[in-house]
């Protein structure tokens, strides 16, 4: 800097900072997840909220999670259950897919989500109504 007053910086090739777009409320798939969370908690399962993606901490990249990782992953009485959360809209990336099919393969339950009710109903399918009855009621 300078103590002349008539110095100014030639600062015309410099971008003026832009706004970082804030959302304003909830997302559709963090609604999803909220509902599916109360749900989970009701019946007394043991759930995870699994992260997989790419964070940046002082310059440096550290990935956190296996790609195509589930949103969830439960022990929903003696079995695995892998839930990955969607909007009414979301689609599943291919790598979602290939991890989804590996829980199935190993005789794990993997459930695409759109909504708590999916997640009853895939629970229905695999452990029956009266069961999934018992659960809810927490006997």
């Amino acid at each position: 800097m300078t103590d002349d007053p008539l110095y100014r910086p030639n600062r015309h090739h410099v971008k003026p900072p832009t706004a970082a777009r804030k959302r304003k409320g909830a997302t559709p798939e963090s609604k999803v997840a909220a509902a599916i969370d109360r749900y989970l908690k009701k019946i007394g399962c043991v759930s995870l909220r699994t992260s997989a993606g790419l964070i940046t901490v002082d310059d440096r990249k550290i990935s956190l999670g296996a790609t195509g990782t589930s949103d969830r992953t439960c022990c929903i009485f003696g079995r695995f259950v892998a839930i990955e959360i969607k909007s009414a809209t979301g689609k599943t990336t291919p790598a979602q897919e290939k991890y989804l099919s590996r829980v199935q393969a190993n005789g794990g339950i993997a459930i695409i989500a759109r909504s708590a009710q999916d997640v009853r109903d895939h629970l229905i399918t695999h452990f029956g109504l009266a069961l999934v009855d018992r659960w809810e009621m927490g006997t």
